[in-house]
This record gives structure tokens, C-alpha cells and sequence, in this order.
């Protein structure tokens, strides 16, 4: 009979021990991937808003959601890196450990990777552009600038001198790229044109995005407050954040019940009936949690009920 030794796992298989395996791991949570599908929740409702109406370009639909996901990645390595240099990951960090405040990553590797994100979502979102150049028109200017100015609020939102999310506008600035500016920009795209109602479900992704940072913030209200994070929480207080939390799924939910009830599909309704729903239901529980840190796994619930209402539209579109 052989040795208990000789069944142990050779040195070459990977394993936590290795350094290349830690710097490997150090990267990917510092991307935080999970964050992804929130992300492309509001381009992915633009994409299905156009297939709906007829004007669905693949390539457009791809780009958008590629320059999505740079930009989430770019924004979550700038947090990381933003918040360590002022002081909201430290000690007393409430969420997940960061990867710079941690020591896993140096500041200036953290932001050279800043950097070459950067050049990576402004060169897909060029790609994006030059793509639907044919169909927007003169309308590309105004693309432009927008692409740019969320490539500004990716880096901006704690990186560099008053980061505008310590000023307390990280609300509105997720609010208008993950609903408006990711639905109706994605759409435009691929139609040249923008309905009306397309509004209501513009609306409703960013309102339910706003909820996951709210979330996150109502998580992290007394190490903000400490450094002088006044995000919107930090200013209402706990109990205002929590009604906040709720106007916030309220007017999001209702405004994509709304849009089912204006295009006249009820069966559109009937699937986006369960995500709606559950999320009302977590209201009552929310504001029952007994600590801070109880809020952390409200958080990934809150972003897949999100993207699963773009899935449901989806699967709504292929049987019909």
C-alpha cells in the first residue's frame, strides 16, 4: 500500500498558495465581475427595445454591452482605488475587504490598470459609435459626449480631488448612466430614433440600480460618515434611507409595470410580475435587519432581480 504521501496533489496544480493564483484572484475581486450583470441591465434593456421595434443591429447590441462592461470594470477598480487613497477602507470597512487598502495591490499598479481601462471602454465605445455612425447621424456628437462624460463619472465617483461621491451625487450619477443613458442611448443606437414610452422602463432600470448602491450605502453609513462620505444616506440618516430604499423600488418596479400596461402586453406584465414582487417583499425585511453588515447580501439579490426583469423581456420577445 502506497504512502499517505504519495496522494497528495503535485506542486504543479494550482492552488491558493501560489503567487501568481493570489495575484490572479487579487485582480479578479478587485473587478468585482459580480457587479456585471446590474451593468449591462440598462444597455440590455435598450438592445431588447430596439429588437422590439423592428431596428436591431447585433454588432451595435455586442458593442454597447462590451463598453458596459469596461466601464463597470474601470469604475470598480477606480473605487477601490479612490476610497483607499481617501480613507473609506479602512479598519472600520464594514463591506468586503478592498484590494488596495488590503495591501493585495499597490496604488500604482491599481492605477495603471485605471488607466488602461480607461483607453480600453473609450476605444470600444469608439467602435460603438463608428458602428451606428450610419444610422444616428449628426446624433454621434451627442453620443460622444456622453460616452466621455461616463467615462469621467467612472473614474470621477471617488478618485482625485472631491470626488463628486463623497459630495453625495453618486445617486443621481448612477441613475442617469444605468437608466437613460444606457436604455434610451443603446436604443438610439440602433434606431436613430426614441419612443416616448421607452421613458418608463429608462426610468425603472435606474431607479432599481440606484436601490444596489443605496443598499451598499446604507451597508457602509458609519465608515462614510467617519471620512466624510456624505452620500445620501449619511445626510437622511438610516431610517431615510431605508424610505428612500423603498420610493426608489416603488417608482422603479411601477415604472416597467407602467410600460407593460402602455404597450398593451399583459404577458409582459405576467413575467415581470415575479421580480416585482419579490422586490416589494424585501422591503418589510429590510427594514427589520439588525446590523449594517446584514444589508451586504440584499445587495447581489437586488441586482440579479434587476437583470432578471431583462431576462423575462427577453424570453417574452422569442414567444411572441
Amino acid at each position: 500500500m502506497k504512502p499517505a504521501s504519495e496522494f497528495q496533489a503535485p506542486a504543479s496544480i494550482p492552488g491558493p498558495d501560489k503567487p501568481w493564483f493570489r495575484w490572479y484572484a487579487a485582480w479578479v475581486g478587485a473587478m468585482r465581475l459580480r457587479t456585471l450583470p446590474l451593468a449591462l441591465s440598462g444597455v440590455g434593456m435598450g438592445n431588447l427595445l430596439a429588437l422590439q421595434s423592428g431596428s436591431f443591429d447585433r454588432i451595435t447590441a455586442i458593442l454597447a454591452l462590451s463598453t458596459a462592461a469596461f466601464l463597470q470594470i474601470l469604475s470598480n477598480l477606480a473605487n477601490d482605488l479612490g476610497d483607499s487613497e481617501h480613507g473609506a477602507d479602512g479598519i472600520h470597512r464594514t463591506g468586503p475587504k478592498r484590494a488596495v487598502s488590503g495591501g493585495a495591490i499597490s496604488a500604482v499598479d491599481m492605477r495603471f490598470a485605471v488607466r488602461l481601462l480607461m483607453i480600453i471602454s473609450v476605444a470600444a465605445g469608439m467602435s460603438l459609435l463608428y458602428n451606428a455612425q450610419a444610422v444616428v447621424g449628426m446624433g454621434v456628437w451627442i453620443m460622444l459626449a456622453a460616452g466621455l462624460l461616463a467615462t469621467w463619472a467612472a473614474i470621477r465617483y471617488t478618485m482625485g480631488k472631491n470626488p463628486y461621491g463623497y459630495a453625495g451625487w453618486g445617486d443621481g450619477a448612477v441613475w442617469l448612466f444605468f437608466g437613460p443613458v444606457a436604455v434610451l442611448g443603446t436604443s438610439y443606437l440602433h434606431c436613430g430614433l426614441l419612443e416616448i414610452r421607452w421613458i418608463l422602463p429608462a426610468v425603472g432600470m435606474g431607479c432599481l440600480s440606484t436601490a444596489v448602491l443605496n443598499l451598499n450605502n446604507l451597508r457602509d453609513r458609519e465608515g462614510d460618515a467617519r471620512v466624510g462620505k456624505r452620500t445620501q444616506v449619511v445626510r437622511m440618516g438610516h431610517a431615510g434611507g431605508l424610505l428612500y430604499h423603498s420610493v426608489l423600488l416603488l417608482v422603479g418596479v411601477g415604472s416597467l409595470w407602467g410600460y407593460s400596461f402602455i404597450s398593451a402586453e399583459t404577458t409582459l406584465f405576467l413575467a415581470w410580475l415575479l421580480p416585482g414582487t419579490l422586490l416589494m417583499a424585501s422591503l418589510p425585511l429590510l427594514y427589520r435587519l439588525p446590523n449594517p453588515v446584514a444589508f451586504d447580501p440584499w445587495l447581489g439579490r437586488t441586482a440579479l432581480l434587476t437583470f432578471s426583469f431583462v431576462v423575462l423581456f427577453m424570453l417574452w420577445h422569442w414567444v411572441h
